[in-house]
């Protein structure tokens, strides 16, 4: 995860209030007893506002970072994050809205070049069309930055590279007897602002696209606790703009999955699939992309104070990279959370990530883990002390190999 992205992840944990409603773009983690676990007595309050709740948040962030450009030579720097964020949501019996926003901004003790902001607006609402039919529709608009040490971190030497994203999304969810079925369709737009190094200018206009993805899912039980699932999407993305001596990489593709979800108790819970997938490309000098398909995720709660979560999926990115297809990401990971006072939350975790790019010989593997602490002070105050390491090793063409550290102290006040 990258450094801003990093820190931004810990803002969202100790911060956002958690809606009381079944929708799945609230940002509850249901199976993990520990982050689920209600804790009234230490939930902001929020402002009332009609019939809207307001929850403001303030999060100041002290990072250390000993490679801030996640190079072979690395290069080390302090800096200061500043994240206001705002959640509006409605207390509704029926039916729900949320607005959300949130912003990051970084400024380095030394080096001032990779000083950034970063903001995000997003729109979310519910409508309960019947008591088994659920519409949602969203919309976004967020400035981002590349992530530092990440495939789309493409020019060295730059300031980060910013990038607008653009879109939303649309679902539909029934539910007949005990058979449930989802249908979504997503829609965004990104937009790159040229890399810049010192007064030169690098186009990254030949990234720009739409990506669109049209997604259906079923499920139903074939005994108890355990529910078969399957599902099916299609995928679409069309560049806009075509460079001389750059191949368009438009391209669209299919990908399905089939297996259980299952829930043992509250003790064990998740979803393991498995299918296949296949990406096609405009451009004949591109072969298409294809094969297995998987995406498993199971919880493990062997106490009520502890909860371990384990990760495995596979997809295809879209290239950064100039002349290449497309890259092949298989991820797995794990994480711990336990719960040593009711206000004192610690986790341990560990990600694996290797990227394959299809068009080029090059091959990465990142390894990172990390530690956190996230002490609960009261409503309104929140502390959080994290620690993460990480190690590519790169080779082929562009290899970019580096290993960092990072430390990060941050308080948050809430309302």
């Amino acid at each position: 995860m990258a450094r801003g992205r990093r820190a931004g992840a810990i803002v969202l944990l100790l911060c956002c209030p958690i809606a009381a409603v079944p929708s799945e773009f609230v940002s509850v983690d249901r199976d993990n007893i520990v982050l689920a676990r209600a804790r009234p007595e230490l939930d902001a309050l929020g402002i009332p506002a009609g019939g809207f709740r307001v929850y403001p948040t303030l999060t100041i962030g002290s990072i250390y970072d000993d490679n801030v450009f996640d190079r072979a030579a690395g290069t080390g720097d302090g800096f200061m994050e500043i994240a206001p964020a705002v959640t509006i949501q409605s207390g509704w019996s029926q039916n729900f809205l949320r607005f959300t926003g949130d912003a990051a901004i970084e400024r380095f003790a030394r080096v001032h070049s990779e000083n950034n902001a970063r903001y995000g607006l997003d729109a979310l609402g519910r409508v309960d069309v019947t008591h088994n039919v659920v519409a949602e529709l969203d919309a976004l608009f967020a400035r981002r930055a590349e992530t530092r040490g990440s495939s789309g971190d493409v020019v060295a030497g730059s300031r980060p590279i910013i990038f607008y994203d653009a879109g939303g999304h649309v679902s539909l969810t029934t539910t007949v007897g005990a058979v449930t079925a989802r249908g979504r369709l997503d829609l965004d737009d990104y937009r790159y602002n040229d890399a810049q190094i010192g007064n030169q200018y690098f186009s990254q206009r030949y990234r720009d696209h739409r990506a669109t993805t049209a997604l259906v899912e079923v499920s139903f039980p074939l005994m108890p606790a355990i529910s078969a699932v399957t599902s099916a999407s299609y995928n679409n993305s069309s560049y806009t703009n075509t460079l001389p001596g750059i191949v368009p990489l438009d391209s669209s593709g299919f990908a399905t999955l089939a297996g259980v979800r299952f829930g043992v108790s509250s003790v064990t819970t998740g979803q393991i699939t498995a299918g296949y997938l296949r990406q096609s490309f405009r451009a004949a000098i591109f072969p298409a992309i294809e094969g297995l398909n998987y995406d498993a995720r199971i919880v493990w709660n062997p106490t009520p104070l502890l909860a371990v979560t384990a990760t495995a999926n596979r997809s295809i990115e879209p290239s950064p990279i100039a002349n290449v297809a497309g890259i092949v990401a298989d991820g797995a990971g794990v994480k711990a959370d336990y719960e040593v006072l009711r206000n004192l939350l610690v986790n341990l975790r560990a990600n694996y990530l290797r990227e394959a790019y299809r068009g080029s010989d090059r091959r990465d593997r990142r390894v990172s883990a990390g530690a956190g602490v996230r002490y609960m002070i009261n409503r309104t105050l929140q502390l959080g002390l994290q620690y993460d390491a990480r190690d590519q090793a790169s080779r082929g063409d562009g290899a970019r190999p580096y290993r960092g550290n990072d430390i990060l102290l941050q308080l948050t006040v809430r309302r």
